[in-house]
C-alpha cells in the first residue's frame, strides 16, 4: 500500500494535507522507530493491523479513488480554528511556538508532532529503503494537551524539546504538525504543517 498507492497519492496532492506516520512494533520485531507515543495512538484509533490509514480521525478505504474523494470531502468542510507556528532548531533542540485562534468554544486536544520528512535508518526486510513523515516526537505526549477554547480568545503555548534521544536523522529535515482534535469523536477540526528551520533562517514562500 505504501509504495504502490499512498506514495503516488502524496505526489499527486502535494501540500494539500498534513500527514503523520506512526511506526508500529509489529509484525515480527516491528519497526525500530516505534515509540510508546505511537503505541498510544494505536490504542486510541483501535489499530489491529498495518498498514492502516485514518483521515480526519476515521478509517480510510485506502484506495486511490476513495482517498481522493475523502480528501475532497474533508477539504470542503468549514473549520473553526486558525493555527500558526514557526518552529526552529539549534543543535538538537527544537522550539515550537504555537498560536491558535478559535471561533468556537469547547474542550479539544491539541497535538504537536515532530516528523522527519525522509528517513533511511529504519530499513527492514520489505524492500523499502526510505520512509516519509515518520513521527519522531509528540508534545507533550501521545495523548496531546487538553485545551478549553473560548471563541475569540487566542491560545498560545511554546514547546522546547531536546531531540537527541529520538531517532531523528537530520535536524534540517524536520517538520512540525499541529492539529486540533475532538477526543470523543476523533474528528480533526484543523491542522497545520510547517518545516523546522535553523534558528535565524527565514522561511521562503
Amino acid at each position: 500500500f505504501n509504495s504502490s498507492t499512498f506514495t503516488p497519492f502524496i505526489a499527486a496532492h502535494p501540500d494539500e494535507f498534513s500527514f503523520i506516520k506512526y511506526q508500529m512494533n509489529w509484525p515480527g520485531a516491528g519497526d525500530p522507530y516505534y515509540t510508546a507515543e505511537a503505541g498510544t495512538r494505536k490504542t486510541y484509533y483501535g489499530v489491529s493491523g498495518v498498514p492502516d490509514l485514518f483521515l480526519d480521525g476515521g478509517n480510510s478505504s485506502m484506495s486511490s479513488g476513495a482517498m481522493a474523494t475523502e480528501l475532497a470531502t474533508e477539504a470542503a468542510k468549514a473549520t473553526f480554528f486558525v493555527i500558526n507556528t514557526t518552529p526552529t532548531y539549534t543543535g538538537t533542540i527544537v522550539t515550537i511556538p504555537i498560536t491558535i485562534d478559535p471561533y468556537i468554544t469547547g474542550s479539544f486536544k491539541v497535538h504537536t508532532v515532530v516528523v522527519e520528512k525522509t528517513t533511511t535508518g529504519n530499513v527492514g526486510t520489505n524492500g523499502e529503503t526510505s520512509f516519509k513523515h515518520v513521527m519522531m516526537k509528540m508534545l507533550p505526549g501521545g495523548t496531546g494537551s487538553t485545551v478549553n477554547f473560548t471563541a475569540g480568545t487566542q491560545y498560545t503555548h511554546t514547546y522546547t524539546q531536546n531531540l537527541s534521544t529520538t531517532h531523528v536523522e537530520q535536524m534540517s529535515d524536520l517538520q512540525v504538525v499541529v492539529f486540533v482534535q475532538l477526543l470523543s469523536t476523533k474528528e480533526v477540526f484543523q491542522s497545520k504543517f510547517v518545516d523546522v528551520l535553523l534558528m535565524g533562517e527565514e522561511e521562503v514562500n
